[in-house]
C-alpha cells in the first residue's frame, strides 16, 4: 500500500534488469476529481520532465524511521486520461537509459548551431563554402 497517495494511487512494478536497457514505470491515480482531469487534459509540456520516485519507511504513528531514499528515476513519457464515471490519470515514465535508444538528430548547419549555442558563428559561412571554388597555388 502506498501511504503517500492513499488508496487512489498505484505504481506499476519497478523492473530491474541485468541488461543495459530502458525500463518503463506507470504512475496512476483513480478516481480523481474532475479538476485534476481538466488540468491533465490541458497540460502539454510534461514530456521529458524528470521523475523521481522516493521510498520511505514509517513507524506505526506515521513518522519516518529513516531518511527517504530514491527508488527510481526517469523521464515522463505519455499520459493517458480517462474521463467518465470513474476518471483516472496514468503517466508512463521511462528510465534515463531511453536516451541511449533515441536517435540524435543534429545537422552541421548555422540554424542548428544557433539553436544549441545562440550567438556562436562557427557554421555561419558553411553555405557559401558549398559552391566555392578554391584554387591552390601550383608550385
Amino acid at each position: 500500500m502506498f501511504e503517500g497517495a492513499g488508496t487512489i494511487g498505484a505504481i506499476s512494478d519497478i523492473e530491474e534488469t541485468v541488461e543495459l536497457r530502458a525500463v518503463r514505470l506507470t504512475l496512476a491515480l483513480s478516481p480523481v476529481p474532475q479538476e485534476v482531469v481538466d488540468i491533465a487534459l490541458a497540460e502539454r509540456s510534461y514530456r521529458l520532465r524528470p521523475v523521481t520516485l522516493w521510498g520511505a519507511l514509517l513507524d506505526a504513528q506515521g513518522a519516518f524511521v529513516a531518511d527517504p531514499f530514491p527508488l527510481w528515476a526517469g523521464l515522463m513519457d505519455t499520459m493517458e486520461v480517462t474521463d467518465g464515471a470513474e476518471p483516472s490519470v496514468a503517466l508512463a515514465c521511462e528510465s534515463r537509459l531511453v536516451d541511449l535508444e533515441r536517435a540524435e538528430v543534429r545537422r552541421y548547419t548555422d540554424a542548428d548551431q544557433q539553436a544549441e549555442y545562440p550567438g556562436d558563428r562557427f557554421f555561419e559561412f558553411v553555405p557559401a563554402l558549398q559552391e566555392a571554388e578554391i584554387r591552390l597555388p601550383i608550385q
